[in-house]
């Protein structure tokens, strides 16, 4: 079961500042560019209480986030505003996922493989490395064999050196009605084999364009421990889009992370923060929100590369919310 992020309201963007002003006891601060912008999301200024207090826990000379976070939230992109959200469920797109498919269930595809389309059917694929970041036994091979379609490990087992797991997602753009093959290639590293070998860890960032932080919702020092996975996973110049992914959501008997803790996060960081949970797959559906999401932020960020950002409506209130089911 995977669930999309929550949209953004008044309650959330307040959130967000108690969230900083806990970090800001830390020994966190921000900077005058986030401060600003989340002081006006929350539709907090100076003549309404706590202003004071509000701008001391806020300003600061060091950013706790990386600049380009403040710039994804400032640009923040409405969910299905580059690509169909729900195409996977029309009758155009059976043809493209079929080939995805072998004898009813997903096919493996290996690093030089593809899906074969008829000649009648022209479809371009472009390339993203995707690097799945998070502390031992949070779910990171699961999650990568889950958005595969391959059977999910019943038992943990510590991931020795480097797995690498390819996943093809056809998508189809709203401005040009093209369809892609979006072809991610998941990494997956355990944290000993990291810890090990100092070599890894820059071989998994080297030329990457989207990371997955990942935390248990049955491990909260897994989802304090973000703010250093995203230190040590991104730099401040870094230009590769991020994502959070909370696992073993379906066990919320169990669980250790609150949900106004994710609101607040989320609110608060800009990074989009999804949900999964269960042991079977359930289809094309269940994979599609955080699969359409990453397709739909990869390629927002090459067209802002490129200079080709469209404009886009107003999202004021809706951060992290990037996809729908």
């Amino acid at each position: 079961m995977f669930s999309e992020p929550l949209g953004g309201d008044v309650e959330q963007t307040r959130a967000a500042a108690s969230y900083w002003i806990r970090r800001r006891k830390q020994g966190r601060v921000l900077c005058q560019n986030e401060a600003t912008l989340i002081s006006v999301k929350c539709g907090w200024n100076r003549e309404q209480g706590g202003a004071g207090e509000w701008a001391r826990c806020m300003l600061g000379a060091a950013c706790s986030w990386p600049p380009t976070c403040c710039e994804l939230m400032a640009r923040s992109l409405r969910p299905g505003s580059l690509v169909h959200v729900d195409w996977h469920r029309s009758a155009e797109a059976k043809e493209f996922f079929s080939r995805l498919q072998h004898k009813k269930k997903r096919r493996k595809f290996g690093l030089l493989e593809a899906p074969v389309m008829p000649p009648s059917i022209s479809v371009d694929t472009v390339n993203y490395k995707v690097f799945i970041s998070g502390k031992s036994a949070v779910g990171k091979t699961t999650l990568a064999a889950r958005l595969a379609g391959l059977d999910v490990p019943r038992m943990h087992y510590e991931t020795t050196g480097i797995e690498t797991t390819v996943v093809f997602w056809p998508v189809k753009l709203r401005d040009s009605g093209r369809v892609l093959f979006f072809r991610f290639q998941f990494w997956d590293c355990g944290e000993n084999s990291l810890r090990r070998f100092d070599h890894l860890l820059p071989s998994c960032k080297e030329q990457m364009d989207a990371i997955l932080f990942l935390f248990s919702f049955i491990d909260h020092a897994s989802f304090v421990d973000l703010s250093s996975q995203i230190a040590r996973g991104t730099g401040a110049s870094d230009n590769i889009v991020k994502v959070v992914v909370g696992t073993k959501f379906d066990l919320f008997m169990h669980t250790d992370v609150t949900e106004e803790e994710v609101r607040s996060f989320q609110a608060a960081s800009g990074i989009p923060v999804f949900r999964v949970g269960g042991d079977v797959c359930g289809g094309w559906g269940e994979v599609a929100p955080l699969l359409n999401a990453l397709a739909e932020l990869l390629w927002h960020q090459d067209r802002l590369a490129a200079g080709k950002m469209p404009p886009q409506p107003s999202s004021r209130g809706e951060t992290g919310d990037l996809a729908g089911c």
